[in-house]
């Protein structure tokens, strides 16, 4: 059950949130906690703010192992303060690369993390690492369906810019055309004006000459 709820979260918060769950009711785990590893600054824990063993951490991401130790050194400032009990450091890898570690500490009790322990950490972090790659692949599939519906709805209104472009430049050409037309009229209208008095003024000429003559 733990497994499936782990799979089927499609969240990194929910998977984490899954994962710690699960190893605090199965593993017995007083503290249980996942060490982020941030490239560009120190680990950061979920949740926020717990001290852990870096040295336990460290030689779990570089093993891609399951540790397990009876003593723990948390460093804080300039002190380091020593614990004794069990503590259990299992990556969790994503791709080929570790990208948290699920940190689980019982300060009761010693050697209580043997074997089958150690086979369900690893059986937890295989499966958040499956759904972390199978979150990352949805939220990339998210982005590219963003980006496509994005890029659609810029062309649609490129297209509707143009095409109000077009219609305003076709009803301007029409105007124009109207306009032209209308000054043909009137140009005609006076040329035939101008004809037809230039035709009585020559009748009108001519016929007291002819009378005359």
């Amino acid at each position: 059950a733990s497994g499936r709820r782990i799979a089927t979260s499609t969240m990194p918060e929910e998977i984490y949130h899954e994962v710690r769950t699960a190893a605090t009711k199965i593993l017995r785990g007083e503290q249980v906690l996942l060490v982020l590893d941030n490239a560009a600054s120190q680990p950061t824990t979920i949740p926020p703010g717990q001290a852990f063993d870096l040295s336990l951490v460290e030689e779990a991401s570089s093993t891609r192992q399951t540790v397990v130790r009876d003593v723990e050194t948390v460093a804080s400032n300039l002190t380091a303060s020593t614990s004794k009990g069990t503590f259990l450091c299992c990556p969790i890898d994503v791709n080929d690369k570790t990208v948290a570690v699920l940190y689980v500490a019982n300060r009761r009790f010693s050697g209580i993390f043997g074997d089958d322990e150690i086979r369900i950490a690893d059986y937890l972090a295989s499966a958040a690492g499956a759904a972390l790659e199978k979150a990352d692949s949805f939220c990339q599939l998210h982005d590219l369906n963003q980006n496509l519906e994005r890029k659609v709805q810029e062309r649609t209104d490129s297209v509707v810019r143009h095409s109000q472009e077009l219609e305003r430049t076709a009803n301007q050409l029409s105007a124009t055309k109207e306009k032209l037309q209308l000054a043909k009229n009137a140009a005609e209208e006076a040329n035939a004006a101008k004809s037809d008095f230039l035709a009585r003024m020559s009748h009108e000429i001519r016929t007291p000459i002819t009378g005359i003559l």
